[in-house]
């Protein structure tokens, strides 16, 4: 399964200046020093890294720190009519969101993300005891293949450990 680094770019005095989400880090990190705006600030030994299993988990991640901690150069990802934006360098700050909020809705990515992680295990455990691919499918809302390439990516994994 892939992972999802959400990274987190800030220059030497600690200020962030940008926040994303990679399947390879290091490349778009790489990519921020060589080309964008802001890049002579960057000090890559601020960066950190949150790692994520699903995509979705990441993506809400990155929205909701884009949304509270509001980085200095993020453009991409801000709901701005939706999530609170600093004002900063003419950005229009946004209605506010109820307390609360934003962390609720990346705890429920976690929860997702932690369920999607398990969805193999149940998938095998629902064929162990005799169950159709048809019937596991339709009991985790995929398609048969779909069912059957988690199955397989799965025992491959383990298979590999």
């Amino acid at each position: 399964m892939s992972q999802f680094t959400l990274y987190r770019l800030r220059d030497n005095g600690g200020d962030l200046l940008y926040v994303g989400v990679s399947r390879r880090p290091e490349r778009r990190i790489h990519w921020h020093l060589k080309s964008q705006p802001g890049r002579e600030m960057i000090d890559p030994s601020r960066t950190t890294h949150e790692v994520f299993s699903d995509g979705l988990a990441a993506s809400i991640a990155e929205r909701a720190a884009i949304a509270s901690e509001a980085p200095e150069f993020n453009k991409a990802g801000v709901f701005t009519a939706y999530i609170p934006v600093a004002r900063r360098r003419g950005r229009r700050a946004a209605p506010a969101v109820e307390d609360g909020a934003l962390t609720r809705l990346v705890d429920l990515a976690r929860e997702i993300a932690e369920a999607l992680d398990q969805r193999p295990v149940a998938i095998h455990e629902a064929r162990t005891a005799g169950f159709t691919w048809d019937e596991v499918a339709h009991g985790l809302s995929l398609s048969r293949a779909q069912a059957i390439n988690i199955h397989n990516d799965w025992l491959k994994k383990r298979t590999e450990s």
